[in-house]
């Protein structure tokens, strides 16, 4: 599989707000928080639940990145999707072996 994922039974913005502050913690910004259930029912293309995409990065581990593989901006900034799905909030965001090996040259 190419995630890691945590399922909760809290409501994503719940999810969404915590995340905000562990991610700060751990000194990860959050770039962007896009709310995607929101957008698509603007365009007329609503779908069931609630659907955001978090961009977040660590400028000294993205440093590492692109010093190491100037293609690993490609990885760049991380993703987490946060959503509703079968009764249940799922987090999820891209494995990050790929970046970890890149990382290492």
């Amino acid at each position: 599989m190419f995630d890691y994922t945590v399922k909760t039974d809290q409501s994503v913005e719940d999810v969404v707000e915590k995340l905000k502050g562990t991610l700060k913690d751990e000194e990860f910004g959050v770039l962007w928080d896009f709310d995607l259930s929101d957008t698509l029912k603007e365009k007329g293309q609503a779908i069931d639940g609630d659907y955001r995409i978090l961009e977040v990065c660590n400028p000294k581990e993205a440093k590492k990145v692109i010093t190491a593989h100037r293609e690993g901006g490609y990885f760049l900034p991380c993703k987490l999707a946060v959503f509703t799905k079968d009764g249940s909030t799922p987090c999820r965001d891209a494995e990050t072996d790929e970046i970890d090996r890149i990382n290492r040259g």
